[in-house]
């Protein structure tokens, strides 16, 4: 399924979590938090990639209902884990 509605709730998650990330001030720590196991557009890694300075928690719920946190420290290089379609699971 491929999600081309312009305010669907999937692309304003991603566009907010690029924006968030873009806006951040320098050296801080970005917290995404959301109740949903999804992914992320290349549009997000992109912006993290853009902002070698900042650490990105990920609080979400996952699969099974669980609260899960994942850290990516600053200057990580996340391009090898985003698909042939641009998406990257937080998993």
């Amino acid at each position: 399924m491929r999600m081309t509605e312009a305010n669907s709730a999937y692309l304003m998650f991603n566009r907010n979590s690029a924006d968030k990330i873009s806006s951040a001030a320098q050296n801080a720590k970005v917290i995404i938090d959301t109740d949903k196991w999804t992914s992320f557009y290349r549009n997000v890694i992109d912006a993290l990639a853009k902002r070698q300075d900042l650490t990105m928690t990920i609080r979400f719920t996952d699969e099974k209902h669980a609260r899960r946190c994942i850290t990516i420290p600053a200057g990580t290089d996340l391009d090898g884990f985003i698909d042939s379609k641009g998406f990257t699971g937080f998993e």
